[in-house]
């Protein structure tokens, strides 16, 4: 892509409407808390705290402390008050859980998009695309829809697997989803066979019938599929280096949050390329003087010289759209800056 193209694009991309309609109605600010005096460490005091102490909550009505909620510690915007769940344990609950207007995804969407370095949503659907833009947009709805996606040496494989037990999920395969000898897909490596899928499939829908929690999901079914499109296929394509990491504890290091705020939103997975050889000295020396002696913009040890270059928030089917898209903009952002 020539530089004068490049320019136009970017034009083009400035002049996407901006303005649309909140998807949610703030929720009333929780009440301030007020706390009672700490009370005398005397023991003349403490008997009049035993006497008086009943008296004083009635005639003054000083409210008790209530527990605190997600994220009341700090005053960062974009510190998610759903952060990705970890392993459940028995007394876990979420019949209540709640959103405030003031942490909702949506106003703090609003407030990432008025960052300098921020990331800002906009609608496709209402502009013309420039030719580039509409040609990239067109293979990825292709994809979507399972167009021309297998590889025509599996053809014979997924109509075995129609007669077979549980094969109920290949009969929506039709000559359509098969590419051509000749086209770029071939080169990109086998097709995953009729058998991996099926077992995805599976577990799948084991997981959405017993509602699994995300954790569960990532494990059982999310960590197979990038394995089948990132890490079987590196075999078969030259010069093919880029690996994934499941890093649900990989935190994004103080320098590059906002503000100074203890805490900070995980992902679930991320892409990441394995360094040749050639490259390891020159990472090595930038490691030397950036914060915690990283590459990236976390401190977890199997992320501090492998570059990261996609983040990657997962959801159950139908959960928490914009919660994931939060996420996903958080730690994009931490691309082009603090």
């Amino acid at each position: 892509m020539s530089l004068n193209y490049h320019s136009h694009t970017l034009n083009w991309l400035g002049q996407l409407p901006t303005d649309h309609s909140p998807l949610e109605t703030p929720a009333p600010k929780p009440q301030k808390r007020h706390y009672p005096p700490s009370p005398s460490m005397s023991s003349e005091g403490a008997k009049k705290r035993q006497k008086t102490g009943s008296d004083i909550f009635r005639s003054q009505k000083i409210p008790l402390p209530l527990p605190r909620t997600p994220g009341s510690r700090t005053g960062d915007p974009f510190v998610d008050e759903d952060p990705t769940p970890r392993a459940p344990t028995d007394t876990t609950s979420t019949s209540g859980a709640s959103t405030s207007g003031r942490s909702s995804p949506i106003k703090r969407l609003n407030e990432l998009a008025l960052d300098p370095n921020g990331v800002d949503f906009r609608e496709f659907t209402t502009v013309n695309y420039p030719s580039g833009v509409f040609t990239a947009l067109w293979d990825i709805s292709q994809l979507a829809r399972g167009n021309k996606v297998i590889s025509p040496d599996k053809k014979a494989d997924i109509k075995r697997a129609v007669g077979q037990k549980g094969g109920e999920w290949f009969r929506f395969v039709d000559d359509l989803c098969y590419c051509d000898e000749e086209d770029p897909r071939v080169q990109w490596g086998e097709t995953p066979s009729a058998r991996s899928v099926h077992k995805i499939l599976q577990k799948a829908r084991t997981s959405a019938t017993d509602g699994e929690s995300e954790y569960s999901w990532n494990v059982e079914v999310h960590q197979a599929v990038l394995d089948l499109a990132l890490r079987d296929l590196r075999d078969h394509v030259e010069g093919d280096r880029v690996n994934f990491k499941f890093c649900p504890s990989a935190r994004i290091m103080i320098e590059y949050r906002p503000g100074s705020t203890p805490e900070s939103k995980m992902i679930d997975f991320c892409a990441v390329i394995e360094p040749e050889v050639e490259s390891l000295a020159m990472i090595d020396g930038l490691r030397k003087v950036l914060p915690m002696n990283s590459i990236n913009h976390t401190a977890c040890n199997p992320l501090l010289k492998k570059p990261l270059c996609l983040a990657i928030e997962t959801k159950p089917p139908g959960e928490k759209w914009n919660a994931a898209r939060l996420q996903g903009a958080r730690e994009q952002k931490r691309f082009f800056g603090p």
